[in-house]
């Protein structure tokens, strides 16, 4: 256990509007739907619009920052809005006193290579590489440390990492998806022993380093457009294999030498010298995904896929590196209805957990799901992720960006009663305290309204809050 007690956000972000694709950022909040209902329904409509317009100039007023200025905010405002939670010097939420605030800021992948869109004209997905993202998340925390070189700062800064195993490879395999299966025996021989097309997930397979005669000859066998950019994009991708980043590669870069210390990683808070080769193990506190990018945990129709999804489990288990994984059906979205549905849901994520119960994973959201209709809401996912942590040692659940109001925690209370006074007990061991700042402005106004909504919800107990806020994640993240 830590010498010091200290409160954890374990689901918050540091993203700015370069980190994201933006289209599917519109698309997740409904922007030209606002848009239109105001013009379609005037003075009628123009307050509730206004308040929901006013909350994403919110969002993108944050979002427009460099990371360093948004941990900045995150700290002024929690010291200064009111009530302030800071006062002597100690962080006061709950009942509780905390020296410092744990914050894990979760990259996400956006590298999604399959969101063309038919109906515009530059249809090409944009390139977002996660490996931009982490140097200007780590800048911002040197930048953040930096200003209290002689201590005083509030936040202790441990990311964790977006991996997306579609995106990269296991070794000198590279894939892309095509729209049609190919006539791969009009190929040279000694061609299409490289090569092998998979029906199921309508992937092409290159091993090796593909030649320009060989993209021709590849290229020469689909009609389409897009087909033909698909070959483009694996000659592209399967050059200089010695440099290309793979799984198993970044996995050692980062967590060779991780141990679930946070000495070792505190020892690393603001260490960043720019050069993204130089980070290191401990750098990284964790592992995040995001199904709704196109993360399948157990793609079983996907030989290849499924080989990956496997090694990053047993690599998370052998290390013990704690996984959170997106579990809304909400979000960043690129894929349609049913692959959220079935990516995203706590189901997918048992088939994981049969084979691999040691996993340490964090089902975040509390499993949340559309409501139905668009009125009722539903709570299958939430006791579906409930029950898996009653089943597994390691398996935990954060209610990142459902924490806003005190009907939440009287649901909360609610699904957990629904179980026997044992298993009740276990749960309360299971929850962790996550914000999802900054997304979670489109439904509150600022990180403090959210933190004092916890702090102050007479729903929860002193002892309860101090679970879901510090000892539990504290357990999560070092065990």
């Amino acid at each position: 256990m830590l010498k010091e007690k200290k409160f954890f956000d374990i689901h918050c972000h540091a993203m700015n509007l370069s980190h994201p694709y933006f289209l599917s950022f519109i698309k997740q909040f409904n922007i030209p739907l606002l848009l239109a209902a105001n013009s379609l329904f005037g003075p009628l409509s123009s307050f509730i619009i206004g308040k929901k317009i006013n909350k994403v100039e919110n969002l993108m007023s944050v979002m427009e920052n460099d990371v360093g200025n948004i941990f900045f905010l995150m700290e002024s405002c929690i010291k200064n809005c009111q009530p302030p939670l800071v006062r002597n010097g100690k962080v006061n939420i709950g009942g509780n006193e905390y020296s410092k605030i744990v914050l894990t800021p979760l990259l996400i992948d956006f590298g999604y290579k399959g969101m063309a869109s038919a109906a515009i004209h530059y249809n090409e997905p944009s390139h977002k590489p996660v490996v931009e993202q982490v140097i200007d998340v780590f800048n911002g925390i040197k930048a953040y440390k930096e200003k209290y070189e002689n201590g005083g700062n509030l936040f202790e800064i441990f990311p964790f990492l977006g991996i997306n195993t579609q995106n990269y490879p296991l070794g000198k395999e590279t894939t892309e998806k095509v729209g049609s299966e190919p006539p791969l025996h009009f190929l040279p021989r000694e061609l299409q022993r490289k090569v092998l097309y998979r029906k199921k997930s309508g992937k092409l397979v290159f091993r090796g380093e593909m030649r320009p005669d060989e993209k021709n000859a590849l290229a020469e066998l689909f009609i389409r457009s897009e087909d033909k950019n698909a070959v483009e994009r694996l000659f592209k991708n399967s050059q200089d294999l010695k440099k290309r980043n793979t799984i198993p590669k970044m996995l050692e870069k980062y967590f060779a030498q991780y141990h679930r210390n946070p000495n070792e990683l505190l020892s690393k808070m603001g260490a960043f010298d720019g050069n993204i080769e130089n980070l290191t193990s401990n750098f990284f506190s964790g592992i995040k995904v995001y199904p709704p990018l196109g993360f399948d945990p157990w793609p079983e129709g996907d030989k290849e896929e499924l080989r990956k999804v496997k090694y990053l489990y047993r690599y998370c288990c052998k290390k013990k590196i704690p996984i959170t994984a997106h579990c809304n059906e909400s979000g960043f979205v690129v894929l349609n209805k049913k692959q959220v549905q079935t990516y995203t849901s706590p189901d997918q994520w048992e088939k994981v957990l049969k084979r691999y119960p040691e996993l340490k994973l964090n089902l975040a959201h509390m499993g949340r799901q559309n409501k139905f209709l668009g009125i009722l809401n539903m709570h299958q996912w939430s006791r579906k992720a409930l029950k898996l942590a009653l089943k597994y040692e390691n398996v935990y659940i954060d209610f990142s960006c459902r924490g806003d109001e005190d009907k939440f925690y009287k649901l909360l209370k609610k699904l957990i009663a629904e179980f026997p006074e044992k298993q009740r007990e276990k749960l309360m061991k299971r929850i962790l305290f996550g914000s999802d700042f900054s997304i979670n402005l489109m439904w509150c106004s600022s990180y403090n309204e959210y933190m004092n909504c916890f702090s102050n919800t007479p729903v929860l107990s002193p002892q309860e809050k101090d679970l879901f806020g510090s000892m539990n994640p504290e357990k999560f993240l070092f065990d």
